[in-house]
């Protein structure tokens, strides 16, 4: 049940011609997200002491594009973002030892003795480490980070002593004034003060919904601005250029109904900034003919021309809806950091099938069936193979919006999967780069989840993590960017928050990552659907598979022990499903409430809450999480509900046999 391997394995078949969710197994070759790690993992005493020779290796980790933080782990020119993993288990028992034991600053007879004493096999790992680090030849006197830390902290309570004595609004601990009160004094002066405009569209009105401005780090509401709704203007003071602006319209209850976000930069310290507020919180779009937009699949903004009337499937919510006159739709309350499945079906064109995310409409283009059914027939005859009724991936490669030539794209998982560029309408043959329209296809593919990646001169380029199904086409943009943003990836215990150290392997970057504590990656502003693997170094926590987006403004890792899932699976008397897997999210806003929206049979005993500590509760509660057990392998779509405003959060993955993947889900 806790194994590491990762894979996925069947599907979703949605619209039969009754356009009722029909949900089966297939006994076809599952698709398979996998991470490559060469060696097999590292002796626990080993992997403790060893030390990263961060000067050997500046050289290169100056000259990547991607990483400016820590080491990479392995150098791979035959990269893809996730390939298979071969690693052996490795079962020690542990060995703990103090920092006295090994101190350099005793002499060997003093305080080594310990070593004789030893077990043999002991012995031998401890020398195994020695001859790898030289543990024992190291300064351990020097200071842990949590104390470098708090050194630094205290260091900087003292500098900023004199500034804090005539401000009464911070608690400053120490002894109480008079009759016990705790002193109060005010913070100091924020360094920057940002300024700008606020827009709203049309029909957006206030009213008496609250509009505020916020900066957000890690998730976390630090400062607080003022808006001058009559005036349209906003200022907010802040501590750092760093973190997120975000504005926000709610109604009543507390719902974001709308909102701007904006990623602060040493360039914004002149402030006039303009933000624009819009509805966000929904999976919206509208769906036109591609033949009367045929330069591009899928756009941020609404496209002005007649859209298309249509039949939708909210497969990630088992919802069925249709379009309005114009081809447009809304489904609201939908947190903008969640992606979801959604099945389209109009008259004349394919069905289509799109991974898409939260936040602002799109425009989505329907291909006729005229269309795909004369693509096939010729790639058919080029491949002699029987393409009639299956999967598809038509696709265009964009770098910063625009289309892009002299791009090969390939399938991550089935690399004898050709695929077919297009000039136009018209399929290409013996050419192996896109077109100036960078459009691109893939035909006959099984059911499941595919992973599209992009290079170009042999450098990567991009990825696109695509859902597919039989009888349907698969949408999507396969993306570049210029516009990088630093974006750090936090690796803690998940309920002590202490920093810990793992091998974090992120598709968007090319190598793995030995994140200590923290790292720093630099990835494109795009939202879009993105996973990864983690290898904790300590032995007793569980490596896991994860989601993230490109755009997001942080990615936390927060790592659980293996003892603890295993004693929720005991205590609550979990029966094992073989082929099944393990979702563990993290909730840290309202009490809510966890589905598994893709298994109408699914047993909701199997889903198990816990609180900010660790402990079973009876239900989903704020700072808390859940523990899915059992979760049928194939592409899963993961539901909460916010009990206090009725938001919602969803997470499309792929769920392999004996996988655990974990999930932070923001309303």
């Amino acid at each position: 049940m806790l194994a590491t391997a990762l894979g996925s394995a069947l599907v979703l078949t949605f619209f039969p011609k009754t356009l009722t969710p029909v949900f089966f197994r297939t006994t076809s070759k599952p698709m398979t997200i996998r991470v490559t790690r060469e060696a097999p993992p590292k002796e626990a005493f080993d992997q403790l002491f060893s030390v990263p020779e961060i000067d050997n290796e500046w050289k290169e980790i100056k000259d990547s594009p991607s990483t400016n933080l820590n080491l990479s782990s392995q150098r791979d020119n035959s990269w893809n973002p996730l390939v298979a993993l071969n690693e052996r288990k490795v079962s020690l028992p542990k060995m703990v030892f103090t920092r006295e034991m090994v101190s350099a600053n005793a002499e060997p007879a003093d305080n080594l003795h310990w070593i004789a004493e030893l077990p043999t096999s002991e012995r031998l790992r401890l020398q195994a480490a020695d001859d790898r680090s030289q543990v024992m030849s190291q300064d351990w006197q020097l200071p842990s980070w949590r104390e470098s830390v708090a050194k630094k902290l205290d260091e900087a309570r003292k500098a900023a002593g004199p500034r804090l004595n005539s401000h009464p609004n911070v608690f400053i601990p120490g002894k109480p004034l008079g009759g016990g009160d705790v002193a109060m004094r005010d913070l100091p002066p924020s360094h920057y003060n940002i300024t700008g405009q606020v827009r709203l569209p049309l029909g957006l009105a206030l009213g008496d919904r609250p509009l505020e401005i916020r900066r957000i780090v890690d998730g976390v509401r630090v400062d607080v601005g003022e808006i001058d709704a009559p005036k349209g203007t906003f200022s907010i003071p802040v501590a750092a250029m760093e973190g997120t602006l975000s504005i926000e319209l709610s109604d009543k209850t507390g719902t974001v109904i709308a909102s701007a976000s904006h990623r602060l930069g040493p360039e914004d310290e002149r402030g006039n900034l303009l933000m624009h507020v819009t509805a966000k919180s929904q999976f919206a779009g509208t769906f036109v003919s591609f033949n009367k937009e045929p330069n591009h699949l899928l756009g941020e903004k609404l496209l002005s021309i007649r859209g298309e009337p249509t039949e939708i499937l909210y497969a990630t919510l088992g919802v069925h809806d249709n379009s309005d006159a114009l081809g447009s739709f809304a489904f609201p309350k939908i947190s903008e950091s969640s992606f979801g499945l959604i099945r389209a079906r109009s008259k004349g064109f394919a069905d289509t099938l799109l991974t898409l995310s939260a936040g602002e409409a799109k425009g989505i283009s329907l291909l006729p069936t005229k269309f795909i059914s004369a693509l096939k027939q010729i790639i058919q005859g080029e491949q002699h193979q029987d393409l009639e009724n299956s999967g598809m991936i038509f696709g265009q490669v964009l770098f910063d919006g625009k289309p892009m030539s002299g791009v090969s794209v390939t399938l991550d998982e089935s690399a004898e999967q050709v695929p077919v560029y297009l000039s136009g309408f018209i399929p290409l043959q013996g050419v192996e780069a896109t077109t100036e329209n960078g459009y691109f296809a893939f035909t006959g593919l099984s059911k499941g989840m595919h992973t599209a990646v992009a290079t170009r001169n042999g450098e990567y380029l991009g990825h696109l993590n695509l859902e597919v199904d039989d009888e349907a086409v698969s949408i999507g943009n396969l993306e570049a960017s210029t516009k990088n943003q630093t974006t750090q990836i936090k690796v803690y215990d998940a309920f002590e928050g202490t920093p810990l150290s793992a091998n974090v392997h992120i598709q968007s970057v090319k190598d793995s990552m030995q994140v200590l504590g923290v790292a720093e990656v630099y990835l494109p502003q795009i939202q879009r659907l993105s996973f990864g693997y983690v290898q904790p170094d300590q032995v007793d926590y569980l490596p896991y598979q994860m989601a993230y987006s490109d755009k997001d403004d942080f990615i936390h890792v927060p790592l659980v022990k293996a003892d603890w899932l295993q004693n929720i699976f005991t205590e609550r008397r979990i029966t094992n499903v073989p082929d099944s897997g393990i979702v563990i999210g993290f909730v840290p806003e309202d009490d809510f409430e966890a589905y598994l929206s893709h298994e109408e049979s699914y047993d909701s005993s199997n889903i198990v809450y816990f609180d900010m500590l660790g402990r079973i509760v009876p239900a989903g509660v704020t700072g808390g999480g859940f523990v899915m057990f059992n979760v049928p392998s194939g592409t899963q779509s993961i539901v909460v509900m916010s009990k206090k405003t009725e938001m919602l959060s969803t997470q499309v993955i792929p769920v392999g046999a004996d996988s655990t993947t974990i999930l932070k889900l923001r309303f």
